[in-house]
């Protein structure tokens, strides 16, 4: 089997902080298509340019800056890269949000028309394994195109499909490692099972911990 890259929430979260101190506001000079699975953004912003490189491959989806231009490995062309080009390419990233500890996180970026009139869209990352995605929406949530379109048939819970109002993931129903009384909770559930292990623990009742972030931990 192929080797997957762990990227949990805690990972994301430090990714967004590095964004906002260095391209919040920044220009989007480019959009590629680097393969069926990749995209990447080119951003810039105070003098500093860098790529936005946002996976959805099931092995490694991630999304992560870079100082280097990644290469396309192929010139196909896609619905979805169209309406990057059109929507999103020569914008400016306005904010990037994460709900706490989600493994999620949304561009909202304005674009001015030709006219001068100005409109937002939203490209909505979802790094989730094999589940990962990218969907463009409108202003008001309608999903535009993604990455991987997902019908009704395949995914009756959550289509992911033009013209749908964009459904987002669950919430994970963990506890969030800053929260003041966690740490005492966890101390409860500890003595609970004193035969299992604290990296377990950790992964199964905290948001934002993937296994081996987990284990480092402990």
């Amino acid at each position: 089997m192929k080797p997957s890259l762990s990227f949990d929430a805690l990972t994301l979260h430090a990714v967004v902080d590095e964004i906002k101190a260095a391209f919040r506001g920044a220009r989007i000079q480019r959009v590629s298509l680097l393969d069926e699975w990749s995209v990447a953004l080119e951003l810039y912003a105070n003098g500093q340019r860098a790529s936005l490189l946002i996976s959805a491959d099931p092995h490694a989806a991630r999304v992560c800056l870079t100082r280097d231009r990644p290469e396309r490995a192929s010139e196909k062309v896609t619905p979805f890269l169209l309406l990057l080009r059109k929507y999103v390419r020569d914008g400016r990233l306005e904010s990037l949000s994460q709900p706490p500890l989600e493994r999620m996180l949304e561009l909202r970026v304005s674009k001015r028309d030709d006219e001068g009139s100005s409109s937002e869209v939203g490209l909505i990352i979802e790094v989730m394994g094999r589940r990962s995605n990218a969907v463009l929406v409108t202003e008001h949530g309608v999903i535009m195109d993604a990455l991987r379109r997902a019908s009704a048939e395949k995914n009756p819970i959550r289509p992911i499909v033009p013209r749908r109002p964009y459904e987002p993931p669950p919430p994970q129903d963990r506890r969030l490692p800053f929260a003041m009384d966690t740490w005492d909770q966890l101390m409860k559930l500890a003595e609970q099972r004193p035969q299992g292990q604290l990296a377990e623990l950790l992964a199964s009742e905290l948001a934002g911990f993937s296994r081996l972030g987990a284990r480092e931990v402990a």
